[in-house]
């Protein structure tokens, strides 16, 4: 239970504390920016930095709520500089109402400059940073889970990365999450990108389905799923309800038993106490996700790749739903599994209807088993729009001219057409 003033920083923004901190690194100077968002009267909102000093917010106030922005410059600016000067300053927001102190929340942060290059590795500060490669940049719920997922994936990104360098590949670094994003230009582009959504949208970072979430922000959507579920039974007791999750084929290399479990718990394993009335599951898998001692591993040497740089490894979608059934039968519930998403980017379609063919007989035989698989899509219909790689990924089983417009069905349509298991 938190029990705060009718005035406070607002504990419902996106499962944040209601304090931003953006810091920008010039030099041997900094400016960090300060936003705050609050519920009720704010007569004014100061922030200090400990050792450097304080500024007074500019106020708006909309619909009962405070925005707060304003900046402290820091002359001689103590980098964070890494293990050699994990150096953080500490800011502290107030909040008064009729002359009191009635709020307030503090934070930590670092200012550093930082950028990747595919084929120089990493800079931190302006010189070439060796890595060698984390489980995890910090610990927190949710990591690699389409749906809440895709919120996570820079995260992702970053430690594939990270394992990347340690073994001096330089290949593109695509393929580390089942959406697809264009990671090696992602970096370059984010600050033009946060002066664009400032002029759009007012804000650098607007909140949106691909935005960074926290574990306590995970959890509020999985809440929201549960009442949106109530109100949609008391309206219509007949619906089959349930959510999707993309699942990788979480699986151990030597060394890194400990790091699997806790990445399939951050996939799959917490969201289950949220999800154990649903009417059905659906699940999303397109190729297994190899964990070691260090974390997350390259694709292995001389594996095929598909378009997306993902393995070709139809056998996943097998492993997931086993996986997956059984906790759930762990659980007390035999719940129905729709997989909602199973598919390949690809040019080569005889690729396409080899991937088709062992991924429908995994789930064949999940049925054998007993498993109750409710049904099969394939990702997808015809070649699609996929996010920020635009056209150039495959995946359809029919495919389509962007002048005319003209439907071209592939082979592998009639293939899976076919399947009879």
């Amino acid at each position: 239970m938190i029990i705060a003033d009718q005035s406070h920083f607002d504990l419902d923004y996106y499962g944040g504390s209601g304090f931003r901190i953006t810091p920008e690194v010039n030099g041997e100077s900094a400016v960090v920016s300060f936003d705050t968002y609050s519920v009720g009267e704010a007569e004014k909102i100061v922030v200090s930095i400990a050792g450097v000093g304080e500024t007074e917010l500019a106020l708006e106030t909309a619909d009962g709520k405070t925005y707060g922005k304003g900046s402290i410059d820091i002359a001689n600016v103590h980098r964070w500089d890494g293990v050699d000067d994990p150096y953080l300053y500490e800011a502290t927001a107030v909040l008064y109402r009729g002359g009191e102190a009635v709020d307030a929340v503090a934070d930590r942060f670092g200012c550093r400059e930082f950028r990747f290059d595919a084929k120089e590795g990493f800079f931190l500060n302006g010189r070439r940073y060796p890595l060698h490669g984390v489980s995890r940049h910090q610990d927190r719920l949710g990591v690699g889970n389409m749906g809440l997922q895709v919120a996570a994936i820079e995260e992702r990104y970053k430690r594939q990365m990270m394992a990347k360098m340690n073994q001096m590949q330089t290949q593109g670094l695509e393929g580390t999450a089942q959406i697809g994003m264009n990671f090696n230009t992602m970096m370059e582009n984010m600050q033009l990108q946060k002066q664009e959504n400032k002029d759009v949208f007012g804000t650098e970072e607007p909140q949106n389905f691909v935005s960074g979430r926290t574990a306590e922000g995970d959890i509020l959507v999985m809440r929201a799923h549960q009442a949106a579920k109530k109100a949609m039974k008391a309206a219509k007791p007949e619906l089959q309800i349930g959510l999707s999750l993309s699942l990788h084929d979480i699986q151990a290399a030597e060394g890194g038993e400990e790091n699997a479990l806790h990445e399939w718990d951050g996939e799959f394993s917490h969201y289950v106490p949220y999800i154990l009335d649903d009417d059905f599951f659906g699940l999303q898998n397109y190729t297994r996700s190899i964990i070691g001692a260090d974390g997350i591993q390259p694709v292995p040497q001389g594996a095929e790749t598909t378009q997306m740089d993902y393995e070709f490894y139809p056998e996943a979608l097998e492993h997931v739903i086993r996986r997956v059934s059984k906790e759930f039968s762990a659980n007390g519930k035999e719940m129905p599994i729709m997989v909602t998403e199973n598919g390949i980017a690809t040019e080569d379609d005889t690729r396409r209807v080899a991937f088709i063919g062992q991924a429908t007989d995994g789930v064949a035989s999940c049925i054998q088993s007993g498993i109750p698989v409710i049904g099969y899509m394939y990702w997808s219909l015809m070649d699609n729009f996929e996010w920020q790689k635009g056209f150039s990924m495959k995946f359809g089983l029919i495919a389509v001219d962007r002048a005319t417009q003209e439907r071209m069905p592939k082979p592998s349509l009639t293939f899976l057409g076919k399947q009879k298991h």
